[in-house]
């Protein structure tokens, strides 16, 4: 009888322990409601952070450097030189409407300079960018109202095109600018624009040195070239601001 108690005992208390050991061993692990199974992330999602690669999803990532085959390389310029035609435009026409309403001869003669050299950099820019060029120069005349859902025709299919869209965020820029910069005269418009001026070369510094390490061999001379440009146009457009600043203090 005693023999009989204890197995009966064993049996009753068995399941119990290996309930017991099966909720330790699963206390670590994310509660997963009846018919239904968690996602197991499967390689790297979201954004890749390592140069010469764009976006990573899936356990797949796009190469964007010249470091891989000639497509992916042609493909990788176009996309930075799509990017980059942005601020170059937005120069061509700030510093137009500056040559014309400007009050300082030295800030007429940097608008003036604007025009001609980021002219000149479109021109180098725009065989590059390919499908992007096209987009480009709607920018430069065209829709000043912030573009439409026309020009974003990768949106609502399915794509997300960040050049696309970035160039569509350059035409509203246009827009606000030349807007700011028509509601002031004199030298609240000199200053206006030479504000405006250091922002946009900064910023347009910090993405060239962003962009070079995701370039094509070729693309990356030119892409020095322009930041060396850059660089002296920020340096002279501070020096102008301070020369503004000086005489606003004296008169």
């Amino acid at each position: 009888m005693k023999k009989i108690a204890v197995l009966l005992m064993f049996a009753t208390s068995a399941p119990l322990v290996a309930a017991a050991q099966a909720q330790q061993a699963g206390s670590n692990q994310q509660f997963q409601p009846p018919g239904q199974q968690i996602a197991q992330p499967q390689g790297r999602q979201g954004f890749s952070r390592e140069p010469g690669q764009q976006f990573s999803g899936q356990g797949q990532t796009q190469q964007l450097s010249g470091q891989g085959n000639g497509m992916q390389s042609a493909q990788g310029d176009a996309a930075i030189a799509g990017w980059l035609l942005v601020g170059n435009l937005g120069e061509v026409e700030a510093g137009k409407l500056a040559e014309q309403r400007a009050s300082n001869d030295d800030v007429k003669k940097f608008a003036r300079e604007m025009v001609q050299v980021h002219s000149q950099l479109i021109n180098q820019l725009s065989p590059v960018a390919g499908p992007y060029a096209a987009a480009g120069a709607q920018q430069n005349g065209g829709n000043q109202n912030g573009g439409g859902p026309n020009q974003l025709t990768a949106m609502g299919q399915g794509n997300f095109d960040l050049v696309r869209i970035k160039q569509q965020i350059g035409q509203q820029c246009v827009a606000s600018t030349r807007q700011e910069l028509e509601s002031k005269q004199g030298s609240d418009f000199d200053k206006c624009y030479i504000g405006k001026q250091i922002g946009m070369h900064q910023e347009m510094l910090d993405t060239l040195k962003v962009m070079r390490n995701y370039a094509s061999p070729q693309l990356q001379q030119m892409i020095a070239q322009a930041t060396a440009t850059t660089q002296q146009h920020l340096d002279h457009a501070k020096s102008l601001m301070h020369q503004l600043e000086s005489k606003s203090s004296k008169s």
